[in-house]
């Protein structure tokens, strides 16, 4: 989670369940990097 932090991504987890916590304006591309960044982080 620390990893996501760094990049400006809220997240909230909550037993096996992940929430997201985006702004309110929140662009496609936005949500395909943080998308991008929470797969590259658990296949490690």
């Amino acid at each position: 989670m620390g990893r996501l932090l760094e990049t400006d991504v809220l997240i909230r987890p909550l037993g096996k369940t992940v929430y997201l916590l985006p702004p309110y304006r929140l662009v496609p591309e936005d949500l395909k990097r943080t998308y991008a960044l929470i797969r590259r982080i658990l296949q490690r």
